[in-house]
């Protein structure tokens, strides 16, 4: 059965190997003729802590026919910074066996 990658389910493939075997050439789709990045990020006043980002980023690939653009946009909102956190283990977890300590046992 083919992969999402045109090999056999569970093979590793490169994209570059992908786009030989299809006999395009002139297209190197993993590097980018062109990138650009914008950062935005907002400070507190009070306490000069980072409260939220926003990026874009624009990729441009020339595959010899023409241009690919490629925008990405990602929003960042950080809160609760130095708020203590509560962490409750369940009980499979405390009971878990370390892993270091069966490691050891075994060699």
């Amino acid at each position: 059965m083919k992969g999402w990658n045109g090999g056999e389910r569970g093979s590793i493939r490169t994209c570059d190997q992908a786009i030989v075997d299809l006999g395009i050439t002139g297209c190197n789709l993993l590097q980018p003729s062109s990138m650009d990045l914008k950062i935005v990020a907002w400070v507190s006043k009070d306490t000069y802590l980072l409260t939220k980002e926003t990026m874009d980023v624009t990729f441009t690939y020339d595959d010899g026919f023409g241009q690919i653009v490629v925008n990405m946009t990602a929003s960042f909102l950080f809160y609760d910074i130095n708020v203590p956190v509560a962490i409750t283990l369940l009980d499979e977890a405390i009971a878990a066996e370390d892993v270091l300590e069966q490691r050891q046992r075994t060699r």
